[in-house]
């Protein structure tokens, strides 16, 4: 694993909660006889409350999931060549499959919704994700071996070098330019294809998002009408740590950071 790959892991511990709650709190609890000890102690017993609420959810929510969902005839009515799938992610040393690596769930979810724009409109697939962490194989080659043997497709071009949402954009230009399969419908999760969509443009890949699983289903923000709203639950908890982590990221890459 390169430096950068541990950075940024590092750092995404350490600022996303619950661990950077969890360290407010404990330095408070260090410090509780403090008035600032104690201030900090609510701070993080307030922000843990936070964000483990499906209402938090909904509000952050609809500050991310900003692109709607497509259909497959409006799809082919604008004109796409193509469809990419940026991939998410990989599970290692799977004892069901005898070790094998194996895309995560995430990653399954977005070759799912690849495989029926596939099927619905015709449009050729080109899969996105290069190796992460102390894997062997690239996300890619694992997205192109489940095409193959779970649906009987085959991709059309692979991008197997990217590690980042950024690298994800920029090296499908080139495969994508090359073939004329612009503009192309991009697909990802409906709270990462903000940034997603914010990196293509930026790499100038003209893109058609085609985003799916949409956390905030209404389009508006409605406000929380019922008890349990305001009751946390760990599944809230998981929600809102992928939407801080997608709020900072894209905050990062407009900074230009790296």
């Amino acid at each position: 694993m390169d430096i950068s790959s541990v950075l940024r892991s590092l750092v995404s511990t350490l600022v996303l909660p619950p661990n950077s709650l969890m360290l407010i709190l404990i330095i408070g609890l260090l410090f509780w006889r403090r008035f600032s000890g104690r201030v900090l102690m609510w701070t993080g017993l307030v922000g843990l409350y936070l964000v483990s609420l499906p209402a938090t959810n909904a509000w952050l929510a609809q500050y991310l999931e900003i692109h709607p969902a497509v259909s497959p005839a409006a799809a082919v009515r604008m004109d796409a060549r193509g469809i990419l799938v940026f991939m998410g992610d990989q599970s290692l040393d799977n004892p069901e499959y005898e070790g094998v690596a194996a895309l995560s769930e995430l990653s399954l979810q977005r070759m799912n919704y690849g495989l029926y724009l596939h099927r619905q409109t015709g449009l050729p697939l080109v899969l996105s994700g290069g190796v992460i962490g102390e894997a062997s194989i690239s996300l890619a080659e694992l997205g192109s071996r489940w095409l193959k043997e779970q649906a009987g497709v085959e991709p059309l071009a692979l991008e197997t070098q990217s590690v980042t949402t950024r690298e994800n954009a920029a090296f499908s230009g080139g495969l994508l330019r090359d073939r004329g399969l612009e503009p192309v419908l991009l697909v990802t999760h409906a709270y990462h294809m903000n940034r997603a969509v914010y990196s293509a443009r930026a790499s100038g890949l003209r893109v058609i998002p085609a985003p799916f699983d949409f956390f905030h289903r209404s389009g508006t923000f409605a406000r929380p009408g019922k008890l349990s709203d305001w009751f946390p639950n760990a599944w809230s908890l998981a929600k809102n740590q992928r939407l801080l982590h997608e709020a900072i990221g894209l905050f990062w890459y407009r900074l230009g950071g790296r």
